[in-house]
């Protein structure tokens, strides 16, 4: 089996550009902002997790893995803690998927 940030950068979640060069996103700073007001500790990791995922994907509704959460320096119980304090913000909403991660649709 492959290491996790290699399958990711192949293109589990971030195909590299045609350079070769990793690629970035911009994150707004609202986005930030807002989900520094999060009571979780880990909502901001998981929000540029999920603004990035996003970004890279061109969709606003996909489900996220431990695996690319992990490559974000987060394990899954930071990883479900994030989503839920985002969600209960506002900027995301969740659809539950009783073993396996749940959907993520980003709002506004």
């Amino acid at each position: 089996m492959r290491d996790t940030n290699e399958n990711f950068e192949e293109g589990l979640l971030l195909p590299r550009s045609r350079n070769g060069k990793a690629r970035f996103v911009c994150v707004p700073l609202e986005w930030i902002r807002r989900a520094a007001s999060a009571p979780a500790q880990s909502a901001v990791q998981v929000a540029l997790l999920v603004w990035y995922r996003k970004s890279v994907t061109g969709e606003a509704h996909f489900a996220v893995s431990n695996i690319v959460a992990s490559y974000f320096g987060l394990d899954r119980k930071q990883k479900a803690a994030g989503l839920k304090a985002l969600a209960g913000i506002g900027m995301i909403a969740l659809q539950p998927r009783p073993g396996r991660s749940p959907l993520v649709t980003v709002l506004g």
